[in-house]
């Protein structure tokens, strides 16, 4: 663009119209990103009164100068989002198609991920059919197959016999990663299995030379790096040159995500940047070595057009995943503007590539990794500036070294402060040795061993494996120091804070950081540090003594309950795992308990042996210290060491709560789910029932020993409400206000059984289920009880529960008939 007028004036002009247009750019991504926070589910309608809008504020509305721009860019913004937000609503599986056999062609998209029992992928759907009926079947849906037989292959069109679901997963509050929403930004309209495979012969040719090359060359050299490795390193190097993650066991991962180094082994904007940065300095190096070439294409944008195409290599290498392709396109922003000759403050360029972003993939934001790439760019490029400017200003080498080194350090600690509320917000975790461990770590394997494993990655290709096999023992040398830095670094007591604060409480943090950040200018540093501070320190208040909280976890087809007095927490039951690394104690129980702000566990009560009940008990204990651990059969295989028996008769009180064991005696064989540990827990608010999965036949039994004591607030419906279970004389007897179920969605032994549901409904006992709402809260208090369903809060893109809350809060207030002091006081505890 070209400026009217000359020296003072004309610079103060185009300083202005870049200001406006930066201006412009950032309220674009604001409207984008608004999209995340919509409290309704988004419409082509609202997109478009939103563009027509935009518009008008733009053509004819008289704004004043500065909102000229901003207002239409903002509507502008949203627009687009809220359109692309509804096409991806849309194209989602219809609920009459779910669970049919569909017969579907297509190919897949990406690398198929192996495990034991067969593997994952995704599939990008041409046709569907309903046996000879056409039907719509979403663009991109998700499969699973159970049988290696029934894995395709990248390279050929495929026709698969499959049956689908719509996007559901399992919604826990203050869960650290929801499927549901990561299935919504990867824009996936179904999920399933396989039935049935072949390849479509009768569709056109494989999938692109280029792509299929990219898969070989990525296949063969993890497989090298097995050979010539160990495993550790093996699984580290080939994540780092060409993006196969698979190999890094749960250890590995958890080791990095305590020592937030979790960004190394991921090829993102650090790596993209170090590859292109360095293929930039020998092209252009390379470059200036010939007058010839000097003469007909200057060496910077020589340098500009390397970097741009190693780094275009190097995010394929990495199948072009959603991080990669942000760091590539923030690469390409910057060589197009030294192509361009223009000349950008960095600030500027970053809102021209975060603008660009968001434009090209509306849905980011709904993914932490979007937020955290660009706090950490803008703090990198912020620190950077600085240190520039006092580098430049420097008297000798020796101070420039100096103040290098010391900026790098201040780098990481801004880094760790920009970033900490966004790990606690998405994860209630952040480590607090991240920024020493990203001090050494990340020179180490960003500027010493990516550059050598991608060399060696080079050299593997055109066959010359002695100069490979070198830089890969050298590498694993540098390795294993990395290694060994971060297992003392998070042996440290102190190494990872746990918390979950409140939005509100990250909020003020920011606030607190930007003060911080303003430097001098501010004078309430410290009002700033104790903002930050008091997010790290944010713990739920606990119900008083004498009331009772229950969580009623979703898991799935399994079980999982969390009950909280005012100083004790007990879990009973902690979901299923299986081999395939799926363990709902690390992904359901611990995150739940760690948004609460648990740090030790009085009880895990263990119901009986079923993996739907016990299976994820490994991970709780491992995760947090418990102080007894009870089951039914300490015997089992499945049962925790250290675990000892529940049995009739025993009992407790925490803070005004009583606890009493209902079942099973103590003489009685193991007898699987009969053998089920009965808990009545009464408070002075209310009681509670949890049966396991005791049946009929343990139900009649507790009828005749306990009778009208039975009488209860809230009941957890025995056995997942199967045909077996849930008499109609024991629901007369227990006369619940609300019962509850624990179900997976559409699951195959059909729980709650239709005829079981029907008796609720009868008895006029509202029966809640996991699957339809999601974990279920209970809030027993003196006057009230409050129940609540997780789907309710969250987002428009998750499915809703279909429970009416607000009446059944009203229709279960308390009346209080149902009080402690009526109850007989129960014994002292006694444990064996």
């Amino acid at each position: 663009m070209r400026y009217q007028g000359t020296g003072t004036e004309g610079r103060a002009r185009a300083a202005s119209t870049d200001g406006v247009q930066t201006a412009a750019l950032l309220m674009f991504s604001a409207g984008v990103i608004c999209l995340r926070f919509l409290p309704v589910a988004p419409s082509i309608l609202l997109s478009i009164a939103l563009a027509v809008c935009a518009g008008i504020a733009w053509r004819w509305l008289r704004l004043p100068p500065a909102w000229t721009w901003l207002l239409p860019a903002w509507l502008a913004g949203l627009a687009w989002a809220v359109a692309v937000g509804a096409a991806v609503m849309a194209d989602r599986l219809p609920e009459s198609l779910e669970k049919r056999d569909l017969v579907v062609t297509g190919s897949v998209e990406g690398r198929i991920q192996h495990h034991d029992r067969g593997g994952r992928f995704d599939f990008r759907v041409q046709e569907g059919w309903l046996g000879t009926e056409p039907v719509h079947v979403p663009e991109k849906i998700r499969l699973s197959a159970y049988d290696p037989a029934l894995l395709p292959d990248t390279a050929t069109p495929w026709q698969l016999v499959v049956r689908l679901k719509r996007p559901r997963s399992i919604v826990n509050p203050g869960a650290a990663f929801l499927y549901e929403t990561w299935l919504f930004q990867a824009r996936f309209g179904a999920t399933g299995y396989v039935v049935g495979a072949s390849p479509n012969t009768g569709a056109d040719g494989p999938l692109p030379f280029w792509q299929r090359r990219l898969e070989s060359l990525r296949v063969g050299f993890a497989a090298y790096l097995s050979e010539k490795l160990s495993s550790r390193n093996a699984a580290v190097l080939a994540a780092l040159s060409v993006g196969v993650r698979d190999d890094l066991d749960d250890a590995d991962w958890t080791l990095l995500r305590d020592t937030g180094t979790v960004h190394l082994v991921a090829i993102s904007g650090l790596h993209i940047g170090l590859v292109a940065g360095l293929a930039a300095f020998l092209g252009g190096w390379c470059w200036r070595r010939s007058a010839w070439l000097c003469q007909r294409l200057p060496s910077p944008l020589a340098a500009a057009l390397v970097s741009a195409v190693a780094g275009t290599v190097y995010a394929a290498l990495a199948d072009f995943t959603l991080p990669t392709r942000r760091a590539l396109l923030m690469l390409l922003v910057a060589v197009s503007a030294v192509l361009l000759s223009r000349t950008a403050a960095p600030m500027r360029l970053l809102a021209v590539v975060l603008a660009v972003v968001l434009a090209m993939d509306p849905l980011a934001p709904f993914g932490s990794s979007f937020w955290l790439s660009f706090v950490a760019v803008g703090v990198l490029v912020i620190m950077g500036l600085a240190v520039a400017r006092q580098v430049v200003d420097a008297a000798s080498p020796g101070i420039r070294a100096t103040l290098v080194v010391g900026g790098w350090i201040r780098a990481q600690a801004w880094l760790f402060a920009g970033m900490a509320p966004i790990l606690l917000l998405a994860f209630h975790q952040v480590s607090l040795v991240a920024p020493l461990a990203n001090l050494v770590a990340v020179p180490l394997v960003g500027m010493l061993v990516v550059p050598m494993a991608l060399i060696a990655l080079l050299c593997w290709a055109l066959d010359i494996l002695a100069p490979a096999a070198w830089l890969l023992h050298v590498s694993a040398i540098l390795l294993d120091l990395a290694w060994w830095l971060l297992d003392h670094l998070v042996a440290l007591p102190w190494a990872v804070h746990l918390a979950a604060p409140k939005p509100a409480f990250i909020a003020l943090a920011l606030v607190g950081l930007a003060t911080c950040a303003c430097g001098p200018a501010l004078p309430s540093r410290g009002l700033g540090l104790l903002l930050m501070v008091s997010m790290l320190l944010f713990r739920p208040a606990p119900p008083d003594p004498g009331n009772l909280d229950l969580d009623l976890l979703d898991t799935g087809q399994g079980l999982s309950v969390v009950i909280r007095t005012h100083r004790h927490v007990l879990v009973y039951d902690t979901g299923a795992s299986w081999g395939s690394g799926y363990d709902l104690g690390e992904i359901a129980v611990l995150p739940h308990l760690r948004g609460l702000g648990v740090r030790r566990l009085d009880m895990l009560l263990l119901s009986h042996a079923d993996n739907d009940h016990i299976g994820g008990a490994g991970a709780v204990i491992s995760g947090l210290p418990v102080e007894r651990i009870l089951t039914s059969d300490t015997g089992h295989e499945r049962a925790p060491p250290g675990s000892r028996s529940c049995y009739q008769g025993q009992a407790w009180e925490w803070d005004r709560v009583q606890f009493s064991m209902l079942w099973p005696p103590a003489d009685a064989p193991y007898r699987g789910n009969d053998s089920s540990c009965v808990l009545l827990v009464r408070s002075e608010s209310g009681s509670v029932l949890l049966t396991g999965d005791i049946e009929a036949p343990v139900e009649r039994r507790l009828l005749v020993q306990y009778g009208d004591e039975l009488a209860v607030d809230v009941l957890m419906a025995p056995h997942h409400g199967s045909k077996t279970s849930s008499s109609r004389a024991f629901l007369r007897r227990t006369r619940p206000r609300v019962a509850l179920v624990s179900s997976g969605y559409r699951n195959r032994f059909g729980h709650p059984h239709p005829a079981v549901a029907e008796r609720y409904h009868r008895l006029g006992i509202p029966l809640i289920n996991t699957a339809s709402e999601g974990a279920i809260e209970v809030r027993l208090r003196h006057d009230r009880t409050r129940l609540a369903g997780a789907r309710d809060a969250a987002g428009f893109w998750v499915a809703q529960g279909i429970e009416d809350f607000h009446a059944l809060n009203l229709r279960t207030s308390r009346s209080g008939e149902r009080m402690l002091e009526s109850a007989a006081p129960l014994p002292t505890p006694q444990f064996p």
